[in-house]
């Protein structure tokens, strides 16, 4: 079960509230426009100490299971955007509640996955060569090759990314909530699985 931290939810409030387009999508209770919106105000994040801590790191990692235990947390800064979303509209995820990429993936329906190309608000599942560790990011915009996505726990920019040719190797313990630009194949030892729609 998603639950986001009452502090966590009043942190973004305030990164939004004057953000026209963060507006709109809560008051059409548009899910999947807000999650976006929330996944750009929370660029910037960074752990305290570089062992996956930090007071709003720990916020974000509490939402699936409410435990702060300094594990990656990825996917814990997806599903804390997919909370906040839900929270706001009462628009509720079919998706599963984990901090575990690959289960995600696993767990989640064929109707839930992106046939073609995603937009806004699609969730990218990397897997770590054949091992069962993997990272995810939301997608905020994409090409036939390239896509930028906020991804948690990485190593990116603060400010949205310009250049054409993507980032070569995904850090999946980086530090931060970053922005990215990804190649729709394999960046690296990370072979991208696919994406998923969350609403």
């Amino acid at each position: 079960m998603r639950r986001i931290e009452p502090e966590l939810v009043s942190y973004i409030d305030k990164r939004i509230s004057w953000e026209g387009l963060a507006q709109y999508h809560l008051q059409t209770k548009n899910a999947r426009g807000l999650m976006v919106e929330a996944a750009k105000a929370c660029v910037g994040i960074k752990e305290l100490t570089g062992r996956n801590d930090g007071k709003l790191v720990e916020l974000i990692q509490k939402t699936v299971d409410g435990v702060a235990d300094g594990a990656p947390w990825c996917m814990s800064f997806v599903q804390s955007m997919i909370a906040y979303a839900e929270f706001k509209t009462g628009v509720l995820s079919p998706l599963m509640a984990t901090e575990h990429c690959l289960t995600l993936w696993n767990s989640t329906p064929i109707e839930q996955k992106v046939k073609i190309s995603p937009l806004a608000g699609a969730i990218a599942i990397w897997r770590h060569g054949t091992t069962t560790n993997g990272h995810t990011g939301i997608v905020l915009d994409c090409d036939e090759s390239l896509f930028h996505a906020a991804e948690g726990n990485g190593s990116g920019s603060f400010t949205p990314l310009s250049d054409s040719s993507a980032q070569a190797v995904i850090e999946r313990e980086g530090n931060a909530v970053v922005y990215t630009k990804r190649s729709r194949t394999t960046n690296g030892e990370m072979k991208l699985l696919g994406f998923i729609r969350p609403f």
